[in-house]
């Protein structure tokens, strides 16, 4: 799912084939069920969803809000104009966010996602190499073991190690897990 933190045109992006963008074409036109040009938010989650990313309600409102440069309140209550235009057939323009996604910003979108899924390979690559014990974590011994196949174990010390464990260590258990590897990977990206 794309960063909360960075504007589209600064996010990691894969640029489509031709393929890919007939692809992306046919999955919009199907998901535009009014033909209008346009898919609303729940469409967009099920279209992305054929793509093979896996997001959920949350993480398409957050897509949305990177794309409008608006909060994910804005967007909910978008939605919420949506949901009441539809029922009462009137709809109150003064404060109403668009989230109905054009082909531009789906291709937009569906790049970024791609940019972040092989980003994302690439971690869980690296810290499956981390992990030599296949256990979703990386401990001091683990560690030491890296350190030593890269004739390193001597250039810090296990305090040394074992602090920077600490330092990383969200949950406290004495280990980094994926998640808190990822953490590492993405704030030295920024």
């Amino acid at each position: 799912v794309s960063s909360p933190r960075r504007s589209p045109r600064h996010q990691k992006r894969q640029n489509a084939s031709e393929d890919q963008v007939l692809d992306m074409r046919e999955v919009f036109n199907t998901f535009d069920i009014n033909k209008t040009g346009y898919i609303e938010p729940f469409e967009l989650k099920v279209a992305l969803r054929a793509m093979g990313f896996n997001v959920t309600k949350a993480d398409v409102r957050e897509i949305i809000a990177n794309l409008r440069g608006v909060s994910v309140e804005a967007i909910e209550q978008g939605e919420d104009m949506i949901r009441s235009s539809n029922e009462n057939n009137s709809q109150n323009n003064d404060t109403y966010v668009d989230v109905a996604i054009n082909f531009e910003e789906f291709k937009d979108i569906i790049e970024i996602q791609l940019g972040n899924k092989n980003e994302e390979d690439e971690i869980k690559r690296a810290f499956d190499l981390l992990d030599v014990k296949h256990r979703g974590k990386i401990g001091l011994e683990e560690l030491k073991a890296i350190m030593k196949m890269l004739n390193e174990e001597n250039s810090m010390s296990e305090l040394a190690l074992k602090r920077m464990i600490k330092m990383f260590d969200k949950d406290n258990d004495g280990e980094i897990s994926f998640d808190e590897y990822r953490a590492i990977i993405k704030s030295t990206d920024e």
